[in-house]
């Protein structure tokens, strides 16, 4: 393809603390939500939200591509976080106000506190 190789190669798993903070306050300015230790993004905060796409919020068909979770509150809103089945300890919820990070054989796991 004749493509020039990256100049950095970032791990996501290098930066979880920092993507929790982004997630904090995406929740914090009400763009987003908590179920269940999972994050939701709300596209119907985005008032022109598809116009990238040129769709319209409404255009979706839900359940037509994915089985609809009856958890979000607008099947279009899609995951910002992901509570991991294999995680040891892992405990989101909606008012996230301590973190720290461990490290256990290797791999890393999240382990959230309420205050």
């Amino acid at each position: 393809l004749h493509c020039l190789p990256p100049s950095v190669e970032p791990r996501v798993s290098d930066h979880i603390p920092q993507i929790i903070d982004m997630i904090k306050q995406i929740i914090d300015n009400g763009y987003a939500y908590c179920v269940d230790g999972d994050v939701y993004f709300a596209v119907e905060r985005i008032s022109d939200y598809g116009r990238l796409s040129g769709r319209k919020l409404g255009d979706n068909r839900a359940g037509e591509r994915v089985a609809v979770d009856s958890r979000k509150r607008n099947p279009a809103d899609f995951a910002l976080w992901k509570v991991s089945p294999y995680a040891l300890s892992i405990q989101l919820f909606s008012n996230i106000t301590e973190l720290e990070e461990l490290d256990f054989l290797r791999c890393r796991f999240i382990h959230c506190k309420v205050a």
